[in-house]
């Protein structure tokens, strides 16, 4: 797993959401969490990788992409569409929804194409203490 390069608020509110998704996997899914697998943390980039494009919070290291979570007794599950009702399904459901309580930032499949296959969560200040979480 690639380790993650983050600013101190963005990495404490990867540390707290890991522990919700480890409930989440113990309910959902009967076993604990054993991994997070990081996609893209620090990157100087513009967001979606335009380079026309303000730059992203990934090159403030405020973002982390999560792709997949492993567990010690079963597959991988990666990060994407799930069959509705499947074990799952609901627990990326659940990890999904529980990270909107620690990060401002929330896209994953169905927010857009270019967050198909993992969730982006980030630390990106808005007016009014707003959030996104889609």
């Amino acid at each position: 797993p690639q380790p993650a390069t983050l600013t101190c608020a963005a990495a404490e509110a990867l540390a707290r959401w890991t522990t919700e998704v480890q409930v989440a996997a113990e309910r959902e899914l009967k076993q604990p969490l054993a991994g997070i697998a990081i996609g893209t943390s620090y990157e100087c980039r513009g967001q979606n990788h335009d380079v026309e494009a303000k730059l992203s919070e990934h090159a403030f290291a405020n973002g982390v992409d999560v792709m997949s979570f492993t567990f010690a007794g079963r597959p991988a599950i990666a990060v994407g569409a799930m069959a509705d009702g499947s074990a799952e399904g609901r627990f990326l459901d659940a990890a999904r929804s529980r990270a909107c309580g620690f990060f401002r930032t929330v896209l994953g499949p169905g927010s857009n194409a270019a967050h198909a296959n993992h969730f982006h969560l980030d630390e990106r200040e808005r007016a009014a203490g707003r959030r996104l979480c889609q």
